[in-house]
């Protein structure tokens, strides 16, 4: 299983993902609304990473951090964390973004948190400050500068910082178009083990060698992008949520949030819309939801079972959907697709794939990696290199149950793939 690293050496027990909202700084407490200043009882002993701003497949540059604290210094559950960014444009006014995080103890742990927000072009000074249940606080500052390439287009003014759920003013125009009226999105959040702590021994978590589930493909050891590659991984995915969901504005949508590692649903609902962007960055939160369970590394068929009941809940619902959308990484496994996995037939809805292939591997510099894959250069970068090159036996599940099911799997690299995935299902895949 690819998740071992998790519970054979435990030290960092949490992987979670905020996504922040804007606030009204009055109703902040002072000891993080004056950044600095306050009557906090102690600082709690954290370590924070900013992310640089990157442009999403929403056309909006995407910026966050990652911060890691104890878990040890908790005893029991009913802790929580209170995190307050301070996003200032270069000439503008203070933005106050804020978001709470429940907090469980656990000895020997250490909670791994990444955030995300929006801003447009130009230059910004981030305050950022964490205050828990008990007083204490962590901060942190850093300057950030958002600038476009010649080609590139953004789609957030000048100056301008939101939360995930950010839209342009006179945005939110229903769609015109007949079809589709119902959609369905189901994203798997199960992301890459990194070899920086997951694993002490060198060798990439869950990377082929045994027989079974081995999961997302695995980040090699070596270079890492600021703030890590699954943090920038997971915030690609909910970007690309997010321009989905605008694209499909005015259309019945239905959210669902997999994690095929954990065999677990985590998240569905109806009615879907941009508002609801910031608990999809959520989804994948929570202790319990990134430590594998005893009961999944003794069912290796249970990623299977539980892709199979999604698809099959679909497929039956009483007002099923014109499309179903699965979105995600690559997610690789030596199990047998079982035989009564859902196969295609009848008027149901039509099923697409929305593979996100993340380019060249972290870990190998381009001459690395292009030496051992000349022709695998797309985007400016290398294709990501997968278990199914090393071991023959290996597949990604999702897109072996997309051919079982005659739907359409498109390899998303950059926001033009993912713009003509949108314009097919838009017409139904013709």
């Amino acid at each position: 299983m690819r998740r071992w690293g998790w519970v054979a050496v435990a030290a960092l027990a949490a992987g979670m993902a905020l996504g922040q909202t804007v606030t009204d700084p009055a109703g902040l407490p002072a000891e993080v609304r004056n950044s600095g200043a306050g009557n906090a009882t102690g600082a709690l002993a954290c370590s924070v990473d900013p992310i640089k701003p990157a442009l999403n497949f929403s056309f909006r540059f995407q910026a966050g951090y990652v911060f890691r604290a104890p878990l040890d210094v908790y005893e029991g559950a009913g802790h929580h964390w209170d995190v307050v960014l301070r996003v200032t444009p270069e000439g503008g006014q203070a933005v106050y973004l804020k978001d709470s995080l429940k907090v469980t103890g656990r000895a020997g742990a250490e909670g791994e948190v990444r955030g995300e927000f929006l801003v447009g072009e130009g230059r910004y000074r981030v305050e950022w400050s964490l205050l828990d249940d008990l007083g204490r606080v962590c901060r942190k500052q850093w300057e950030l500068e958002a600038r476009a390439g010649r080609n590139e287009k953004v789609l957030m003014p000048p100056g301008t910082v939101g939360d995930l759920s950010w839209r342009a003013p006179g945005g939110g125009k229903l769609r015109a178009e007949a079809y589709p009226r119902r959609v369905t999105v189901i994203l798997n959040a199960a992301l890459p083990a990194t070899s920086r702590r997951e694993n002490s021994g060198g060798a990439p978590v869950g990377f082929p060698g045994t027989r079974g589930t081995v999961g997302s493909a695995p980040v090699p050891r070596g270079v890492e992008e600021e703030g890590g590659p699954v943090a920038r991984q997971w915030a690609t995915l909910v970007s690309m949520v997010g321009a989905v969901v605008e694209r499909l504005e005015g259309t019945a949508l239905r959210m669902v949030v997999i994690n095929l590692d954990q065999q677990r649903e985590l998240f569905r609902q109806e009615g879907f819309g941009r508002e609801g962007m910031n608990r999809v960055a959520h989804s994948a939160d929570g202790l319990e939801q990134w430590a594998v369970d005893y009961r999944v590394l003794r069912n290796p068929a249970g990623a299977w079972e539980l892709l199979a009941g999604v698809i099959d809940r679909e497929m039956h619902a009483p007002e099923p959907s014109d499309a179903v959308v699965l979105m995600g990484l690559p997610w690789w496994t030596g199990e047998k697709m079982p035989a009564s996995f859902p196969a295609a037939g009848g008027n149901g809805p039509r099923f697409f794939y929305l593979q996100y292939r993340t380019g060249r591997a972290v870990g190998y510099t381009d001459d690395e990696w292009g030496a051992q894959n000349p022709r695998g250069r797309r985007g400016g970068g290398a294709q990501q290199p997968t278990p199914a090159t090393v071991s023959g036996q290996l597949a990604d599940a999702l897109a072996a149950g997309l051919r079982r099911l005659k739907g359409k799997t498109f390899a998303i690299y950059q926001p033009g793939d993912l713009s003509k995935a949108i314009r097919e299902i838009e017409t139904g895949g013709k």
